[in-house]
């Protein structure tokens, strides 16, 4: 699953894919991911920024 950074600095609109982040529905356009489907990610940081992504859930399961 490739997921894209964007968003920059100047409005702080940070977003995925090029979907802003909206607090209100923060599932919206979210990628499904069904229990025990197994996922790799690719994480392209398309924004300005230089950003240190953590993965707190690599080894979980959904």
């Amino acid at each position: 699953m490739a997921i894209t950074l964007t968003g920059g600095m100047a409005e702080y609109d940070w977003g995925i894919d090029g979907r802003r982040f909206d607090m209100n529905q923060p599932l919206d356009g979210a990628h499904e991911i069904r229990e025990g489907e197994r996922v790799r990610f690719t994480i392209t940081n398309d924004t300005e920024m230089w950003a240190l992504v953590t993965y707190p859930w690599v080894f979980g399961r959904v």
